[in-house]
């Protein structure tokens, strides 16, 4: 049984896809597709609160005459409006960014997988043929 060089070819093109797309097709295989978009926006609205509040925080230290203020004027609603509002801002750019990135590597995962299939498909057939012979 010796393997003919198309066998040769397709075994090769194999082993690339996989060296090259290993975490992306394991990821294929193992996730849905809403985990694969899911956990990545979950991930980075968490990261980006925490950056949120690290820059409030800062923001606060440095103007803290002007928080006094604002609390001695009884304006601190209009301030936690203002701080709802950019923080949910931030979180929508974030999400919106994050889901968009996602799906473009979904896709470009998905593709690969599906080639993946195909060449696996097509040895299994060159195999097959070779058998029946």
């Amino acid at each position: 049984m010796k393997p003919d060089k198309q066998r040769i070819r397709i075994m090769t093109r194999l082993a690339i896809l996989e060296q090259e797309n290993k975490a992306g097709l394991k990821r294929i295989r193992e996730s849905f597709r809403s985990d694969y978009r899911g956990i990545p926006m979950v991930k980075n609205c968490l990261r980006m609160t925490l950056v949120f509040l690290l820059v409030l925080g800062l923001w606060a230290v440095s103007h803290m005459e002007f928080l006094l203020n604002v609390v001695s004027e009884l304006r601190v609603k209009y301030l936690l409006g203002l701080v709802g509002i950019l923080y949910g801002s931030l979180i929508l750019v974030t999400c919106v960014i994050s889901f968009l990135l996602a799906n473009q590597r979904y896709q470009r995962d998905r593709q690969d997988w599906e080639e993946y299939c195909q060449l696996l498909e097509l040895l299994e057939q060159e195999e097959e043929a070779e058998y029946e012979e």
